[in-house]
């Protein structure tokens, strides 16, 4: 009974302290970090670029990326109205062309990478040197002193010790 008495006095205290700061209805969490990739690790392919290449040598053309952005756009505002609507099948129908549509184009750029090789080595040095200037960042952040040498092992058993 006193419990229970009590359970009901610290949520008659805490209840007015929640809500005065106002409904939780509109907060959103960002668990994924910041949008601007900050805590991605890997490094992505540009995909830009391989585009950029594709015209330059005449594999695909500038009408084709405009229809092919076109057909994506329609295709999501497709997507918007359905789930507007409330028409989960054919939400679903329409993310599964999305799906296919997508790997089809990462199907289509990893053949031209394998065919071409001096854009493949463009690529190659380009993420050697954005993971180089991580590495470099990564040993200026005054964590601890560290060497060169430090290995993520090392680190742990220093913490564990001290």
């Amino acid at each position: 009974m006193k419990t229970l008495l009590s359970i009901a006095l610290v949520a008659f205290f805490v209840c007015p302290l929640v809500y005065s700061q106002g409904p939780l209805e509109k907060v959103k969490m960002d668990v994924m970090g910041p949008k601007d990739g900050k805590l991605k690790r890997r490094v992505k392919v540009p995909v830009r670029l391989i585009i950029d290449h594709m015209v330059e040598n005449g594999a695909i053309t500038q009408e084709e990326i405009d229809a092919s952005r076109a057909e994506g756009t329609d295709l999501r505002r497709q997507l918007h109205d359905a789930r507007k609507a409330g028409d989960k099948d054919t939400a679903r129908q329409i993310k599964e062309q999305m799906r296919v549509r997508r790997s089809e184009m990462r199907a289509d750029h990893k053949r031209y990478l394998e065919e071409n090789n001096d854009l493949r080595q463009q690529i190659d040095d380009m993420k050697a040197a954005v993971r180089e200037k991580r590495r470099e960042k990564r040993m200026e952040r005054p964590l601890k002193e560290r060497k060169a040498t430090d290995t993520l092992r090392d680190l742990r058993e220093d913490k564990a010790e001290g």
